[in-house]
């Protein structure tokens, strides 16, 4: 979890769970709160991750988030965050993961060159090749949801919160559900069918058109018009320069799972096909381009006619 923006709380009114020390808060989402806490029996930070009680009732509920969580906590990839506990304490469902000192990709978008934001794009689809072998899909791929760790760099995937496995029929969510983040969602997660390890391709790939053009791919006013574009909508254009990334994006994004990279290692080597050469040029036109005093990014979205509101 990212560990720049800890909320300062008086922690004698936080939640309290056994072998832990609530520091603060470190985000919060529609399900769940994450927590700056403190590992008594180590001494170690952690992000503890507590579900709204609203949003965790039932027996079924329960059962089927501590056998997904514990399996999510095997998942032991340089790629992925740590998974260290998984409980109940008085109707609380706890998931107690390693803390993250850093930015996530949202954040650090700005200030990437295109060769760091290939090794970021390449070492989260190795993390995916990793869990789709293991069986898994994750399901909410997003840039909110890739950290960059200050201390060594890594690059990790976080938050398998409404991950689950193709290979079985029983999940936290019901057939039919759609899950995930609309702007970074499949077309089938759309359509509420079932969705395997290529659907976090497609979100991949969306990510990756987000960090190069500045803007995501397919916006609207609500989430079932998000979702109906990423149906039905041509794949847009990147910018000439960027042209170079096109067929990538067109291939990630490709309305039929049949149509993308088959596996995450398949996109890796095309990402792998991309020069250094071709990266630096990428950039001198780009420096260039910031040395007139113009603003590249607004006349990106200017000369595209996009709504820069969910931008950046």
């Amino acid at each position: 979890m990212n560990g720049q923006n800890v909320t300062a709380n008086n922690t004698a009114s936080l939640i309290r769970i056994p072998g832990y020390q609530i520091k603060g808060v470190l985000g919060r989402g529609g399900m769940a709160t994450v927590y700056l806490a403190v590992q008594e029996s180590l001494g170690r930070k952690v992000a503890l991750k507590i579900l709204d009680p609203n949003q965790a009732q039932g027996k079924q509920f329960s059962e089927r988030f501590l056998r997904e969580a514990r399996i999510v906590s095997h998942l032991m990839h340089p790629n992925i965050v740590t998974v260290f506990d998984v409980g109940i304490h008085e109707g609380y469902h706890y998931l107690s993961m390693e803390y993250i000192a850093g930015q996530d990709l949202k954040e650090a978008r700005a200030t990437l060159t295109k060769k760091e934001l290939i090794r970021i794009i390449t070492d989260i689809a190795r993390a995916l090749d990793f869990a789709a072998r293991k069986g898994y899909v994750h399901r909410d791929v997003k840039p909110e949801n890739i950290m960059l760790h200050e201390d060594d760099g890594r690059v990790l995937l976080m938050d398998f919160g409404i991950a689950r496995s193709y290979h079985t029929t029983h999940g936290l969510t019901r057939a039919g559900s759609a899950l995930g983040t609309p702007y970074y969602m499949s077309p089938e997660q759309n359509k509420g069918l079932s969705a395997d390890h290529r659907s976090d391709i497609y979100s991949l790939g969306v990510v990756f058109f987000h960090m190069l053009a500045g803007y995501v791919p397919y916006d609207a006013d609500s989430a079932v018009a998000i979702g109906i574009k990423h149906i039905t909508a041509a794949i847009p254009a990147l910018s000439d320069e960027l042209q170079i990334f096109q067929p990538i994006i067109n291939t990630c994004l490709a309305k039929e799972a049949d149509d993308r990279y088959q596996t995450a290692a398949e996109l890796i080597e095309a990402l792998n096909q991309i020069s250094d050469a071709d990266l630096a040029s990428i950039e001198k036109k780009n420096a260039a381009f910031r040395g007139t005093g113009k603003d590249y990014h607004a006349e990106t979205l200017i000369s595209s006619g996009i709504n820069s509101k969910n931008t950046g």
